[in-house]
């Protein structure tokens, strides 16, 4: 043997590469990489939405990844809600999105949407230049302030006929103690069987030491104390998401 060795070092020490290369191979078809691409593409596409809103809808700027939006899509059409809340409008690009969805799907639907300054909404629907948009422009109802602002939730409620559906989306200030505060006050509005949606929640592994990146923390506790939400992990099914963990749909 001990003359052996001599000559396997010769033959070894040239297929190492060879060897290594097909370990990794065999590590990829077998799926050992896949966590780590998709959070490295998860990142890739925070990345995009840093430099400005890569997507557009009926030309309107949306912060909104392309697989939440089908997720969303999905979600309407089974729960044909009666008033969507957003809380976070910006410039409006996923509330003409949702109202769009609802003219298939419930037409006397509204989308109720908050943001702190609704000046490039306000800007985006006056430039909507789409088939339909007055019908779509009819459906959003603008709020200014803020989203946990007593009277910003009281004329959100005005809103909401006794027997209607309710859909929240939260997607505002990401502090812990807003979104914290979010579905305190959100929450009991979301009817059985429909959803509460947290978004941004994944901030936590892209930046946790960043203040915006409280959303899953403050959704833990949530969960902890209020049993009437389970999360739906079937609506992470897609490869990119704003909010892993963070489809809750109302049991009772």
């Amino acid at each position: 043997m001990n003359k052996l060795r001599p000559i396997l070092s010769v033959i070894m020490v040239p297929m190492l590469p060879v060897l290594t290369v097909a370990v990794i191979y065999f590590m990829y078809r077998i799926g050992a990489f896949d966590s780590l691409a998709r959070e490295r593409v998860q990142r890739m596409s925070q990345d995009g939405m840093m430099h400005g809103a890569p997507y557009t809808w009926y030309g309107v700027p949306i912060w909104q990844f392309p697989d939440d939006l089908v997720a969303y899509q999905e979600i309407v059409a089974e729960t044909t809600p009666d008033v969507i809340i957003e809380t976070g409008t910006y410039q409006a690009g996923l509330s003409v999105y949702l109202a769009g969805l609802l003219e298939e799907i419930n037409p006397d639907a509204k989308v109720l949407s908050v943001d702190i300054d609704t000046t490039l909404a306000k800007k985006s629907l006056e430039n909507l230049s789409v088939k339909g948009k007055d019908r779509i422009k009819a459906r959003i109802v603008l709020f200014e302030g803020s989203s946990t602002a007593p009277e910003v939730l009281e004329g959100m409620k005005k809103h909401i006929k006794p027997g209607n559906k309710v859909l929240v989306i939260l997607d505002s200030n990401h502090t812990k103690e807003h979104v914290a505060k979010e579905l305190e006050l959100y929450a009991p509005l979301v009817t059985p069987g429909s959803y509460l949606i947290v978004n941004d929640t994944y901030l936590e592994t892209y930046n946790s030491s960043w203040d915006q990146s409280g959303a899953m923390p403050a959704l833990r506790e949530f969960l902890a104390k209020d049993k009437r939400f389970v999360v739906d992990t079937a609506r992470n099914k897609y490869m990119i998401t704003c909010a892993p963990g963070g489809f809750l749909k109302r049991q009772e």
